[in-house]
């Protein structure tokens, strides 16, 4: 997969989508992406994928999973559950079936969830070559039915505590003072504090 020329400008950036990974369908495959350019130039260069296998890399044992995931109630599909199988994630379609490929041959175990219904699990054998079947149905949750504040049928709402007013304190007359009235000062004072972490007030 050679190119046919190279980048002459030094102000474009080289190599941000080169990648190798190995196909999970035979853990033999390795996939290569990167860039190429077919003539020297300045910066547009184009994308090749490639891939190569050893010679002596034996291909492992490996096997397909599907299902449905129902309300086990109505036998309705449930849309979006989600399906963990030992790991593997996947979530069912608008007809509630979900689908795992390529999995090594093995024993796992299947649980499968979905809002409003209680988890469901189910052992689950993938065998090389062939592809396994597991439907597996949630239970509804009941309903939960929160309080309110209303009346109910002879039953009257809970009456809100009690609530408590500030104490006051009178202000004693001023000393040498005739007439206590004469000044003319409030009769109670409210105790307030207000104070800040650094500033007290």
């Amino acid at each position: 997969m050679e190119g046919g020329g190279s980048q002459a400008s030094e102000s474009s950036r080289w190599g941000d989508y080169s990648m190798m990974s190995v196909d999970p369908t035979d853990d033999c495959t390795l996939w290569y992406t990167s860039e190429y350019y077919p003539a020297t130039t300045g910066y547009e260069w184009h994308t090749r994928i490639g891939a190569f296998q050893f010679a002596d890399c034996p291909s492992a044992p490996h096997g397909s999973l599907s299902g449905v995931v129902t309300d086990a109630e109505t036998a309705q599909p449930l849309s979006g559950a989600l399906v963990n199988l030992s790991g593997y994630i996947a979530f069912s379609d608008a007809a509630g079936q979900y689908q795992f490929v390529a999995l090594p041959a093995g024993s796992y175990t299947l649980q499968a969830s979905a809002y409003g219904h209680a988890n469901g699990t189910a052992p689950v054998t993938i065998s090389d070559g062939a592809t396994t079947t597991q439907d597996i149905a949630l239970t509804p949750l009941p309903a939960t039915i929160l309080p309110t504040a209303t009346s109910v049928a002879g039953r009257e709402a809970a009456s809100p505590p009690p609530t408590t007013t500030p104490a006051s304190t009178a202000l004693p007359a001023p000393e040498g003072s005739q007439d206590p009235t004469a000044l003319q000062a409030p009769t109670a004072l409210s105790l307030i504090h207000i104070s800040e972490p650094t500033r007290p007030y």
